[in-house]
C-alpha cells in the first residue's frame, strides 16, 4: 500500500488531565484536517494533544516511518507521537517537527528518529520502536520539549496545525 489508513476517531487528551485550563479539538477542513486550540500554561499546564487509537494493533514493519504535510500559520514545534502499546500509560515514542510559517511542510519521521518518553522524560536503553505493533497516533503542542527542556517556539494562545497527508515512509 502507498499510504496508512487512519480512523476518523481522535481523542482530545489536553492539559485538563492534570487541572490545566488548554482545550484542542480536531475537524475537518478543505485539506484534510485541523488540530487547534488555545494552549495555556495557567494551573501548570501546557499541552494539547489529539490521539487517534486503532481498533487493533497495525504492522508498519513494511515502512520505515511517516511523511506528514503540514501548514502552520505561525511556525511552530509540534510533536507526532506513536505509540506500540495498549491502554494507557506505557511509552510514548516522540518525533517533535518544526513547521515554517504560512508555508506547507513536508515532514519525514524516520522510526529511528523517535525517543522513547514516559510523561515528557526520555526513556534511556528502552527496547525499539516495535513497527509491527501500532496502536496509536498523536499530535501534541507542548511547552516542554523533553527531559524538563522548553520548546523554544512555545506560544501561549490560539494555535492551528492543518494536516494535508500523513503517508508512510517507504522502506
Amino acid at each position: 500500500r502507498n499510504g496508512l489508513h487512519f480512523s476518523s476517531r481522535w481523542m482530545i487528551l489536553d492539559d485538563v488531565v492534570m487541572g490545566g485550563a488548554s482545550s484542542s479539538r480536531v475537524a475537518q477542513s478543505q485539506h484534510g484536517a485541523q488540530f487547534i486550540g488555545d494552549v495555556t500554561t495557567r494551573f501548570n499546564g501546557g499541552f494539547c494533544s489529539a490521539r487517534c487509537v486503532f481498533p487493533s494493533p497495525q504492522d508498519w514493519s513494511m515502512h520505515d516511518g511517516l511523511t506528514l504535510r503540514v501548514l502552520c500559520n505561525e511556525g511552530l514545534r509540534y510533536k507526532l507521537i506513536l505509540r506500540d502499546t495498549v491502554g494507557r500509560g506505557g511509552v510514548a515514542w516522540c518525533h517533535s517537527f518544526d513547521t515554517a510559517p504560512n508555508e506547507w511542510t513536508e515532514i519525514k519521521a524516520p522510526f529511528s528518529s523517535f525517543l522513547p518518553t514516559l510523561r515528557g522524560k526520555t526513556v534511556p536503553d528502552h527496547p525499539a520502536f516495535d513497527s509491527t505493533r501500532v496502536t496509536a497516533v498523536q499530535f501534541m503542542m507542548s511547552k516542554f520539549e523533553y527531559d524538563g527542556a522548553l520548546n523554544p517556539t512555545f506560544k501561549e494562545g490560539p494555535f492551528q496545525l492543518q494536516i494535508a497527508q500523513v503517508r508512510a515512509l517507504q522502506a
